[in-house]
């Protein structure tokens, strides 16, 4: 008997440990997600529609660039890309420039959030960023 309650106590706190570490490694990432919010922008995929062959080239210029080529690049271009494509650009752009400008991180978000419906292939990234961009 005295067998079977030391092995349920290593087990029980094995169990403890584990969720301990696995808490302390969520709490590192996003920290870390916090520090570097340019390391969370997620490259859409090439086959979401939207988005003119010919600006391809000029979008992944304005990435390399930063927030403030990706808002350049918004303002000009804006008119010829269309959703869900436009949604995905306004996102990294949100991302980029949450850290310099909140204000208008949150104001493009909601933005973001408005046209999204749930049978959108953007509904999931919405919701994870909805709770720091509300």
């Amino acid at each position: 008997m005295k067998q079977v309650i030391a092995i349920a106590l290593l087990l029980a706190a094995f169990g403890i440990v584990k969720q301990i570490f696995i808490a302390y490694e969520s709490a590192q990432r996003e920290e870390r997600a916090a520090e570097h919010p340019q390391d969370q922008v997620v490259r859409p995929p090439e086959n979401l529609p939207g988005l003119p062959v010919s600006l391809e080239s000029s979008l992944e210029t304005a990435r390399n660039a930063g927030a403030d080529g990706l808002g350049a690049f918004l303002n000009q271009y804006r008119h010829a890309i269309r959703d869900p494509r436009l949604s995905e650009i306004e996102l990294d752009y949100v991302v980029l420039v949450s850290h310099k400008n909140p204000a208008e991180a949150r104001h493009v978000f909601n933005t973001v959030q408005q046209r999204t419906r749930e049978s959108s292939p953007l509904f999931a990234r919405v919701n994870k960023l909805k709770a720091a961009y509300q």
